[in-house]
């Protein structure tokens, strides 16, 4: 008899979970649909990847010295800290001894990634893998009893799975269609970035703390290759709406708390 799926595993969302998701399913045998909202490539901010990450793509095939040479990854040797209140930079360098980093399976050194590279090898993989990847928006989930039955496109159709994973990053997409109610356990958070050309001492993140009395506020800097970095700040949602009324844009305020930042503290 045959099967009325339309495929084994639908996940929806390609960020870098659903990615790696479909690649390890679809390395495994088993038909893979991805879906995302638009088509790559993604802007993606950068981001600062610990030992986890390195070895995790490791396990999914990947070749962390490829994916320096392609420029997808780029070497983070520690973190250096700066405070408004001191206006000193406090280095912390994350390499531990090179002989008990082989022992538990992890890279000597940590890595900054250039997520819009990466996330392009991570899909060029899946797909060669045999997983499917299709541009649409979930329109409505139909869920029968204790499971998701269909999956409601808005271009049209359905689509049918034996599983589902939700890796979208809206944590009300499958929670509305359930019934589950949540709540938010700390206040909720806005973060905002932009990208710039700056050249990289290759000391690895930079992280600015910034206290502006009645608010707190954190940036960063990430160098996703030699040239180009990855500037964004961190404010709750409560002070970027006081700043945005204030100053009358997101734009104004990005720049805002940035002033008293030098890159080259």
């Amino acid at each position: 008899m045959a099967s009325s799926y339309d495929t084994d595993v639908a996940v929806l969302g390609a960020g870098m979970g659903g990615l790696a998701a479909a690649l390890s399913l679809a390395k495994a045998g088993r038909s893979v649909v991805l879906l995302d909202r638009s088509e790559p490539p993604w802007r993606r901010v950068g981001e600062s990847f610990d030992w986890e990450t390195p070895r995790f793509l490791e396990d999914l095939g990947l070749d962390l010295e490829k994916l320096v040479e392609k420029r997808a990854l780029a070497p983070k040797p520690g973190v250096i800290v700066w405070s408004n209140s001191t206006h000193r930079s406090n280095d912390t360098y994350l390499i531990p001894p090179p002989s008990y980093m082989r022992l538990v399976r992890r890279p000597v050194v940590t890595f900054h990634g250039n997520r819009e590279l990466l996330d392009s090898v991570l899909l060029d993989e899946a797909l060669k893998a045999g997983a499917q990847f299709r541009v649409d928006r979930v329109k409505e989930v139909s869920i029968e009893g204790e499971r998701v039955e269909s999956i409601e496109l808005a271009e049209g159709g359905k689509l049918r799975a034996r599983f589902l994973i939700d890796a979208s990053g809206r944590a009300g997409l499958i929670t509305r269609a359930a019934g589950i109610r949540y709540r938010y356990l700390s206040e909720q958070m806005v973060s905002l970035y932009r990208r710039y050309s700056h050249s990289y001492d290759h000391k690895g993140t930079r992280v600015y703390c910034l206290d502006q009395g009645k608010h707190f506020t954190w940036a960063w800097n990430i160098h996703v290759d030699d040239e180009t970095t990855d500037l964004g700040i961190v404010v709750s949602a409560e002070c970027f709406k006081e700043l945005r009324d204030q100053e009358g844009s997101k734009e104004a305020v990005f720049h805002l708390p940035l002033v008293a930042v030098d890159l080259d503290a």
